[in-house]
């Protein structure tokens, strides 16, 4: 694997981060909504038999809507793993600091990080460039 392509898998991160969250929203709001029509049927009230099979219906097409999202949840979750796992390959602790400021807070490399790591601007992109290669180099160990 390239260094641009470890790149653009780290830089994945915070998206499959938010896809993982919206999904996890929609989840609970496909359960509330499961809940409220699955008491509507259980209720008691006299309904016609149409009703009550649309109502039945829809409950079953939420509860797929919530397998698929969980399905779809659990990709996200093993991938944001394997770019966690990525990073935590890394051997220097400044190396692995800088990756994680950069690709998981989302701060741009520049003085806010290595001003807070008391390093100079090209000390902090040899440690970033160096644990980019090391990633690179170690890509077949990573594969799952």
């Amino acid at each position: 694997m390239t260094a641009k392509e470890v790149k653009t898998r780290l830089r994945a991160y915070r998206h499959i981060q938010s896809e993982c969250d919206s999904l996890k929203r929609r989840i609970e709001l496909k359960k509330a909504d499961m809940n409220y029509l699955q008491a509507i049927v259980i209720d008691g009230v006299p309904r016609s038999r149409d009703i009550s099979r649309s109502v039945e219906s829809a409950v079953e097409h939420m509860d797929l809507l919530v397998r698929e999202y969980v399905a779809m949840v659990n990709t996200c979750e093993e991938e944001e793993k394997r770019i966690l796992d990525m990073i935590h390959t890394v051997s220097d602790p400044l190396g692995r600091t800088i990756l994680t400021r950069h690709y998981i807070n989302g701060i741009p490399l520049n003085w806010k990080i290595y001003d807070e790591l008391g390093i100079s601007c090209g000390t902090m992109f040899n440690y970033y460039n160096g644990a980019i290669r090391e990633i690179c180099k170690n890509w077949i160990e990573l594969e799952y």
